[in-house]
C-alpha cells in the first residue's frame, strides 16, 4: 500500500468512527430529550431533532463542533466523561447540531492514556514552535496534538462548522483556561489555537 492509500484509508477511518460517534450521540440526546418531552414535533422519529436529520445523512443543518467528553461520551484521559446539563440545553434552544470530537483520540492516542499538560506557552505558542505540551512522565507530545488538531480543523471544514463548544481546562481544547505544569492557568489549546486560526469561534462550556 502507497503512502497515500495508507493515508486515504486512516482518513476514511476517522470518518467512520465520527459518524458512528455521531449517530450515537443523537440517539442518546433523543431519549434525553424525548423524556423531557420536547421532542413532540419531531412526530416519534428515533434518530431526528425537532426534524432536523441525523448527522449521518448529507444535510448538516446549523453544525458545531463539540469536545465529546460534555456529551457524555468517555474521552477523556481517564476514561471519563464530563457530561453538561448546559451544554445539551444550549444544542436544543439553538437548535444546533452536534459534531462530537476529541484531538487527542483523532491523533490516534489511546483512551484512557497518559494525562498531559503544558511544561511551557500555551496551544498558541506550540503552534508559532514555542510551547511545549508533555505527558506526565516528561515525554513531549507536541506532534500528537498537533496532529489531532490538524484532524479536528479538517472535520469542521468538511462538516461546514463555523463555531465550536470546547471542554475548559484541556490541552487540546481549553478556550480560556489550560493546565501548565498541573496548575490551572490562562491560556488555549493546541485544537482551539488552530481553529481559531482558521476563523472559526470559540466558546468553553463555562461560557453558557
Amino acid at each position: 500500500m502507497t503512502g497515500r492509500n495508507e493515508k486515504l484509508a486512516a482518513r476514511d477511518q476517522i470518518f467512520e468512527n465520527l459518524r458512528a460517534n455521531s449517530r450515537a450521540i443523537w440517539r442518546k440526546l433523543s431519549r434525553i430529550w424525548a423524556d423531557q418531552a420536547i421532542l413532540q414535533s419531531a412526530h416519534g422519529k428515533p434518530d431526528s431533532l425537532l426534524g432536523h436529520p441525523c448527522p449521518s445523512e448529507d444535510l448538516m443543518l446549523n453544525p458545531i463542533l463539540i469536545s465529546a467528553c460534555l456529551l457524555g461520551l468517555p474521552t477523556r484521559y481517564d476514561g471519563q466523561h464530563k457530561a453538561n446539563e448546559r451544554v445539551l440545553a444550549h444544542l436544543r434552544e439553538k437548535g444546533l447540531q452536534a459534531i462530537p470530537i476529541c484531538p487527542e483520540q483523532l491523533a490516534g492516542l489511546p483512551t484512557p492514556r497518559p494525562q498531559c499538560w503544558f511544561a511551557h506557552g500555551d496551544g498558541e505558542d506550540l503552534l508559532a514552535g514555542q510551547g511545549r505540551l508533555v505527558r506526565c512522565d516528561g515525554k513531549e507530545m507536541n506532534s500528537a496534538f498537533i496532529r489531532g488538531a490538524e484532524v479536528t480543523l479538517e472535520i469542521a471544514r468538511l462538516t461546514n462548522c463555523r463555531t465550536a463548544l470546547f471542554k475548559e481546562g484541556s490541552p487540546s481544547c481549553g478556550v480560556k483556561r489550560i493546565h501548565r505544569q498541573q496548575q490551572s492557568v490562562a491560556g488555549q489549546g493546541v485544537a482551539t489555537a488552530m481553529l481559531r486560526r482558521s476563523g472559526l469561534q470559540m466558546y468553553g462550556e463555562e461560557d453558557l
